[in-house]
């Protein structure tokens, strides 16, 4: 009797896509992601313009969007 394994499922869940530095090389970094066993990303939006590009990003049926409210308050 020969026992397979099940197959792993490698899911980025907390990626930055949407920076700046990388919008010259997403299609390699997607090509590398996927290469290396990557099945979904999570890119995550931290203010309004990053958001707006991760949700640019979900062209690519393996992105989805998470969009942070990172409003915070300091008190001395």
């Amino acid at each position: 009797m020969t026992c397979n394994p099940p197959a792993i499922e490698l899911i980025d869940a907390h990626s930055y896509l949407d920076f700046d530095d990388l919008d010259h090389d997403i299609d390699t970094i997607l090509a590398r992601s996927i290469a290396a066993g990557v099945t979904e990303l999570a890119t995550v939006g931290a203010d309004l313009k990053e958001c707006r590009k991760a949700i640019d990003l979900q062209k690519d049926s393996t992105i989805y969007t998470l969009l942070e409210n990172l409003t915070c308050t300091k008190r001395f």
